[in-house]
Parts: structure tokens; C-alpha cells; sequence
């Protein structure tokens, strides 16, 4: 089995949970090696995907070598040729004496070579010709870094955008990802569908189903006008609360739910108790539907509020009362994931569940 790095995203725990539910979905045999709240070491029995597939991925290394000891780094990398230009720009991180292994090595070789000092950004690896990380004792060479941009201008450039009430197309692949979906995902709170976007673009076939559904009609026709999609979609208008009326059987569902209104202002504790109320009817009303047709995993976010000093959340053990939904449980993350994007004031947590019946 080789190994590789992963550099996690700002949310490790979901980055790393994102993964783990990569390799069981593509039945790669994989361990992990070692993890922290930047990176995680894996070794696989293959590697064939792209880091295009992950949504909470920076960077992915092979690693070429592990050690402690710099005398026995030197003489590996030594034996290593990596087929240099003789004008290259490159990025080290993680550890001094690569960065002067490297320099003296372009200098005995008369490489022209400059060093770029910060490459947290996944914008200045993109731009650079060679790149070594080391993590612990793992020292591992980029093959692949994601392009943020690539989302952004997916983003912006359809019909129906707004960034203070979408779900991110990065937390929304993240989420597909997690979700371990084969055939097709349901997100029976659609919205603007941008989780419907990214099963398509998946080649997953794709049910939405809200209230009103304009805005998620014009999302997916530009993007069929715009992205060879191999996978279908279908819209439904409708109440979630009344799931089983619309579908008969599902395979997964993703999905962010009405998590009340969007508030510029901060949370007081009336309002959100009469929230937490009607949202406890809402959810519990939907899961009652969701059980009779859901038969895979499913990824449900929730709301905590914040008023004053104090956080209050929605009993999810009430919700699921009476169905066949347990929380799902890892070796190595703890169910919920707290998520905090920026921009808002809501709180959510990333509960992943699983059918025991």
C-alpha cells in the first residue's frame, strides 16, 4: 500500500470524515496513519481519483520516503530523480533542513530555482513547478492541488446566487462525499440547488424538492446548458412534510433544511425558542416521511443558536424517536460536526445518520 498526505481544509474533522467516506464508497482499502488538525496520512491499495472529486481537500502528496533521521532523508532523496527543469519555482513546508537539502541540491545541479516562502494558499501551489511536504516523519512530493477559483466562478456565474443564503459548492461536495451515495441523492430542501449542481456534475442523479423551486430550475438549466451532464434530475414542488406523496424510495439524502430566517442581527432567546419549536415539528414531521423511503445514509444539518450567553440546540434524539435513523459512529470523528461558516451568526452542527432497521 502507498501512502499520501491530504491537507484538510479549515474544517478538518469533516475534511477527514469526507475522505474516510470517499474510500469506503469506491471500496478503496485504506489507514490511517497519522492525523492532526491539518493533515492526515493515509495508505492505500490504489489511488485513482483526483483531488477534483473532494470538496474539503487542499493539497494530496505521495509520499516518497519516511523518516526521522536526516542523515537517512539525505541519502534517499538523493537516489530520487526528479526530473527537474533548469528553471523551476518551488515550495517546502514543514521542515528547515528539506529547504536547505533542496537549495544546495539546485545549486550543485545549476538549476535556477527560487523558493516561495508561504504556500498555505492553494493559489501559490498552483503556481509553482515543485513542491515537498513534510508532515511528521512522512515527506511527500504534490501531485494535486485544488483550484478555489474553479468553484467561485461556478458560483457566481449562475441565475440564482446569493452568498449569505446558499450552501457552499465546497460544503456541498464535502457533504455528497459523506453521504456515500452511489445512484442518487434527494435534497427534499433544495433551495437554489447547489447540492442537486454538484450530484449532477458527480454524475449522481439528483432529486430536489422545496416550496418553490424557480431558483433552483434556472441553477440546473444553465448548468445543462453549460456542463456535459451523463445524469438526470428531477424538481419537485412540494412539502417536505409530505415526502412519500412525491417519492416512493430513496438512496441518500443531503441536505441543509429551513434552519429558520436569516438574521443580521443577533439571536434574543424568545425568538429562539419559538425557532427551536417550530423547527422540532418541522424536522420530526419530515423524518416520520423520510423513514418510509429512505434505505442509505443520510447527511442533515442542524441549527444552534446562539442568544446571549447561551447555546440552544434541537434534540435530535426527539427528532428521530420512532424511525429507523441512528447517528452514524467513526474511529475517528465524533458525530455531530460543529460547522461555522463565516457571514452568519447561525451555528450548525453535521449530523450523519444510518438505517438499523
Amino acid at each position: 500500500m502507498e501512502k499520501y498526505i491530504f491537507a484538510l481544509g479549515r474544517d478538518p474533522e469533516l475534511s477527514l470524515l469526507e475522505i474516510i467516506s470517499f474510500f469506503e464508497s469506491r471500496e478503496i482499502s485504506f489507514r490511517i496513519e497519522y492525523r492532526d488538525n491539518y493533515f492526515a496520512v493515509a495508505s492505500l491499495d490504489k489511488f485513482d481519483f483526483s483531488i477534483e472529486e473532494f470538496g474539503g481537500i487542499i493539497k494530496i502528496a505521495k509520499v516518497i520516503l519516511k523518516s526521522s533521521d536526516n542523515e537517512e532523508v539525505e541519502f534517499e532523496l538523493n537516489k530520487i530523480n526528479f526530473d527537474f527543469d533548469n528553471k523551476l519555482r518551488y515550495g517546502i513546508t514543514g521542515d528547515d533542513f528539506l529547504k536547505d537539502y533542496f537549495k544546495e541540491r539546485f545549486k550543485n545541479e545549476r538549476i535556477k530555482a527560487y523558493i516561495k516562502s508561504d504556500v498555505s494558499r492553494p493559489s501559490d501551489s498552483l503556481k509553482l513547478d515543485f513542491e515537498i511536504i513534510k508532515v511528521k516523519d512522512f515527506i511527500g512530493k504534490i501531485i494535486y492541488v485544488s483550484n478555489p477559483e474553479e468553484y467561485k466562478k461556478r458560483d457566481e456565474k449562475r441565475p440564482r446566487f446569493d452568498e449569505k443564503k446558499v450552501i457552499s459548492i465546497r460544503l456541498a461536495k464535502i457533504l455528497i462525499n459523506i453521504s456515500k451515495a452511489r445512484n442518487e441523492v434527494l435534497d427534499p430542501f433544495c433551495g437554489t440547488g447547489t447540492i442537486l449542481q454538484e450530484c449532477l456534475l458527480k454524475n449522481l442523479n439528483a432529486i430536489g424538492l422545496d416550496k418553490d423551486i424557480k431558483d433552483a430550475e434556472a441553477n440546473l438549466k444553465w448548468l445543462e446548458k453549460n456542463f456535459n451532464l451523463k445524469n438526470k434530475y428531477k424538481l419537485i414542488e412540494g412539502d417536505a412534510r409530505k415526502l412519500s406523496k412525491y417519492v416512493n424510495r430513496i438512496e441518500c439524502v443531503v441536505t441543509e433544511p429551513y434552519l429558520g430566517p436569516f438574521m443580521k442581527e443577533n439571536y434574543n432567546k424568545e425568538l429562539v425558542l419559538r425557532l427551536k419549536k417550530e423547527l422540532s415539528s418541522l424536522y420530526k414531521d419530515f423524518f416520520k416521511e423520510l423513514d418510509k423511503i429512505a434505505y442509505g445514509r443520510v447527511v442533515f444539518i442542524m441549527p444552534v443558536f446562539k442568544a446571549g450567553k447561551d447555546f440552544i440546540k434541537i434534540d435530535i434524539n426527539h427528532i428521530l424517536e420512532g424511525t429507523k435513523f441512528k447517528i452514524y459512529k467513526n474511529n475517528y470523528i465524533k458525530i455531530p460536526i460543529v460547522y461555522r461558516p463565516s457571514k452568519t451568526r447561525l451555528i450548525r452542527e453535521i449530523y450523519v445518520l444510518e438505517s438499523f432497521k
